[in-house]
């Protein structure tokens, strides 16, 4: 195998790194009260570099919905601090996405736990 053809994966792998760390810098400095405590948990590039899914979860529930309205206040102005900082050709749209993974995973652990505290059924 030649080490040329791994380049794109990691050229893609770069850029979504740089962006998420990116992202989580300048969101602090717009100083948006409607933003509450966020994590970004991934990135999804789409191959011709048009999109990027930014996706995120978020500390307090309540928060939620004005989290995701900042977030769709703020992309215009991310995505032209973002044209400054990283070099591509193309700064793909920029849509953020709840990351409903993490509530997910907290379900399932619940169930999990429920499932193991209850007494074996005797047949």
């Amino acid at each position: 195998m030649n080490k040329h053809h791994h380049k794109p994966y990691h050229r893609v792998e770069r850029i979504k790194e740089q962006l998420l760390r990116e992202i989580a810098l300048q969101v602090r400095s717009l100083k948006d009260p409607r933003f509450g405590i966020f994590t970004l948990t991934d990135a999804v590039i789409n191959k011709d570099y048009s999109l990027a899914k930014i996706y995120y979860t978020v500390l307090e529930d309540d928060k939620r919905v004005s989290t995701q309205k900042a977030f769709d206040a703020a992309k215009g102005r991310l995505r032209s601090e973002l044209s400054h900082k990283i070099s591509i050709f193309h700064m793909p749209e920029l849509e953020f996405i709840y990351d409903k993974s993490e509530e997910q995973a907290r379900v399932v652990d619940a169930l999990l736990a429920q499932a193991a505290a209850e007494p074996p059924i005797e047949d």
